[in-house]
């Protein structure tokens, strides 16, 4: 499996993506950001990611760790109103084939199985080492080329921005449940 980082690529709402579960972690600690903003953009309605059971499996096991929950400061109850929504506003994949070995990272082929299986465009994803192919290049001939980008690069490609309006990239997500955090604790 050949790997493609793009520096130049055209990504528009119609654009059909995966979003790792890095990506997914950043934004959520962070009050501002590239990966914030793309969630925003997904509360929006702005972009439809790809999902697969596997992938919303990861996302579940992931943001709820303590140490992740520490790091969102979000209760275990508000991480899983946020993974609901998410999936919500995703586009969910069937996994009908597998391209196993495809990535340096066995852990993220969940990931490429919901690309290529959702026909998607690219993975955005902060761990770019993690989706190279094992292969030596003359050996990945007739494989799918895999599109990796940065959250920022994905912004950068997007019509859609933010406004004071907008659900998420504000101090109160959207698709937060109803019960607040304590004061003190930080925006999400």
């Amino acid at each position: 499996m050949k790997v493609t980082v793009f520096t130049q690529y055209d990504m528009t709402s119609d654009m059909k993506f995966v979003v790792d579960t890095s990506v997914v972690v950043s934004g959520l600690q962070s009050s501002a950001g590239a990966s914030r903003l793309l969630l925003a953009a997904i509360a929006e309605r702005a972009l439809r990611p790809l999902v697969t059971v596997p992938v919303v499996l990861e996302y579940e096991d992931v943001l709820l760790r303590p140490d992740i929950l520490a790091k969102t400061g979000l209760s275990p109850d508000q991480t899983k109103a946020f993974i609901d929504a998410f999936i919500a506003q995703s586009e969910a994949v069937v996994v009908h084939y597998r391209y196993r070995p495809s990535i340096a990272d066995p852990a993220d082929e969940a990931f490429v199985e919901a690309l290529l299986n959702g026909n998607g465009d690219a993975v955005v994803t902060f761990n770019e080492k993690d989706f190279l192919s094992p292969f030596p290049p003359h050996a990945s001939r007739g494989v799918p080329v895999i599109q990796v980008i940065k959250p920022g690069e994905a912004l950068k490609r997007l019509t859609w921005r933010p406004s004071a309006a907008t659900p998420f990239a504000s101090q109160a997500p959207s698709w937060k449940t109803s019960s607040s955090r304590p004061k003190g604790t930080g925006s999400p």
